[in-house]
């Protein structure tokens, strides 16, 4: 029953299956990029970025930061459908039972995924650091407060302690 089955699926990905599967993987992708210059008068109704009221600062860098958000998790989910991929691959490796090229494609539809999600990532990353350089930037930074992990290193001991820095910038 288990073999009829498997031989089945196979047969089907072989024939047309696989053909659709990468198809509607393209075009899922594809439909998620929007070319469009300027993109903070779409998305926040701005003329000029270098003008902007605080609440339309906020509007466009929410948008940024989404667009980043997006790319990261496209990018995460790519990656695990690859690693599902690997995984199933290198299990039916040893037996050849059809699972093989289910595996071959959840590896090429994840890397395509990751290679589509990573343009995503770098334009959010590209248009924060295009509002980082206005005005509204500077003013709504007001006082702001980093706190990270330290290791201090004594030059002459050769000792090293860990510790915390913090950094308060008006």
């Amino acid at each position: 029953m288990r073999h009829t089955y498997i031989a089945r699926l196979k047969s089907h990905l072989n024939s047309h299956g696989m053909k659709n599967i990468v198809l509607l993987t393209v075009f899922a992708l594809l439909s998620n990029i929007s070319v469009n210059a300027q993109w903070f008068e779409r998305a926040c109704d701005v003329q000029e970025i270098e003008i902007a009221t605080s609440d339309e600062f906020e509007c466009m860098w929410n948008k940024a930061d989404k667009t980043i958000h997006a790319g990261m998790r496209t990018c995460g989910i790519g990656t695990g459908i690859a690693v599902v991929g690997g995984i199933t691959m290198f299990i039916s490796s040893a037996s050849d039972d059809g699972y093989s090229m289910i595996g071959a494609t959840g590896i090429i539809c994840g890397l395509a995924t990751v290679a589509v999600s990573i343009p995503i990532w770098a334009i959010g990353a590209s248009r924060r650091n295009k509002l980082m350089d206005t005005p509204a930037y500077e003013e709504s930074q007001s006082a702001t407060l980093h706190i990270s992990p330290l290791i201090n290193k004594n030059q002459f001991t050769k000792e090293a302690s860990l510790g915390i820095s913090a950094a308060l910038s008006f």
